[in-house]
C-alpha cells in the first residue's frame, strides 16, 4: 500500500525500506516496484531501478519497462536504467549457460564418433 500513496515522498520511503530489506524479502514485491517505474518523482524511478538491480532473475519480467527509462528525461534515472540492464543481461546470460551446460549432447548436436 506504501508503494502507492498519493505522497511520493512516502513511495520513495516505501523502496528505499525494501531495498534495506535485501533481495530474499523485497522480491515478492517486484511487481509493484515495477509499478514505480511510471511514477511521476524521478526520485521515485531511480530508488526502483536500484531495487530492481539489486533483485536480479526476479526483476527479469520488467526489463523492458527498465529499458524504456534509458530515455528518462534526469541523467540519475537514465544511469540507474542502464545499471539494472546490465544486470538483468548478466543474470540472462548466466541463466542460458547454464541451461546449455546441463543440455544432453544430443540436443545441442554433439555427436560421438
Amino acid at each position: 500500500r506504501l508503494l502507492e500513496d498519493e505522497d511520493w515522498k512516502v513511495r520513495h520511503a516505501a523502496v528505499n525500506a525494501l531495498s534495506q530489506l535485501g533481495a530474499s524479502q523485497a522480491a515478492p514485491h517486484s511487481d509493484a516496484v515495477a509499478r514505480r517505474l511510471a511514477d511521476e518523482q524521478w526520485y521515485v524511478r531511480h530508488a526502483a531501478l536500484q531495487l530492481l538491480e539489486k533483485l536480479g532473475p526476479v526483476a527479469a519480467p520488467h526489463a523492458s519497462g527498465v529499458a524504456h527509462l534509458l530515455g528518462d528525461k534526469h541523467r540519475e534515472v537514465r544511469q540507474a536504467a542502464s545499471a539494472a540492464l546490465a544486470q538483468l543481461q548478466h543474470v540472462s546470460a548466466e541463466a542460458g549457460a547454464s541451461k546449455q551446460s546441463r543440455a544432453p549432447a544430443e540436443a545441442v548436436g554433439v555427436v560421438e564418433a
